[in-house]
């Protein structure tokens, strides 16, 4: 039998996923609560992304995945939401770790983030947005200097290849894909 949530988590998880309903539709993902959920006091949701990221395919080699299914999870009033992948490969990116988990040293580490402000945020980590990226990331440096060597490459065509999107996404309240989210990345160092 699962634990009986606490009255704040209640109030806060409502909170969540009415603010949530006030986000405008958008192509870049679909959203629900995760089965077992109790609507609105909802701690884990399945957002699938439908945003073209690099992955790594079984031989080693790189390529580009256009769907991702993460997981988002809120355990506690006390902890920041917390991100898995569930569908599709692991994306190959500097702050998302091998086993399917986003770095939340780049920013993700806030308990107080909201859940519209985690899945802008994770989203455009998919897009390879330069302003989201945290360079010092321990999650995956082989996929970090990917990234610093590519970064600034064109394709075929003399489009930049990264970002990978730059469509932007919804607020809560706004017309749609129009408005830039306001998101403060924390850098951080680590020492090997």
């Amino acid at each position: 039998m699962p634990e009986p949530m606490s009255k704040t988590l209640k109030i806060r998880l409502q909170n969540e996923y009415n603010r949530f309903l006030e986000v405008p539709k958008t192509r870049l993902y679909d959203w629900k609560a995760a089965p077992g959920e109790t609507v609105p006091y909802v701690k884990n949701y399945i957002i699938t992304y439908h945003i073209r990221t690099l992955v790594q395919n079984k031989d080693g080699g790189l390529e580009w995945q256009n769907e991702t299914t993460v997981k988002i999870s809120k355990a506690s009033i006390r902890e920041p939401w917390a991100v898995v992948v569930t569908e599709g490969k692991v994306p190959y990116h500097p702050n998302w770790w091998p086993h399917g988990s986003v770095c939340r040293g780049n920013g993700m580490d806030n308990p107080e983030m909201w859940l519209y402000e985690a899945v802008n945020f994770v989203g455009r980590l998919l897009q390879f947005q330069p302003d989201v990226i945290n360079p010092n990331s321990p999650a995956n440096v082989d996929a970090n200097n990917y990234w610093l060597k590519h970064k600034n490459d064109k394709d075929a065509s003399g489009k930049r290849i990264f970002p990978t999107d730059s469509t932007v996404f919804p607020l809560p309240g706004s017309k749609g894909e129009t408005l830039k989210p306001k998101i403060t990345i924390k850098k951080v160092t680590h020492s090997s």
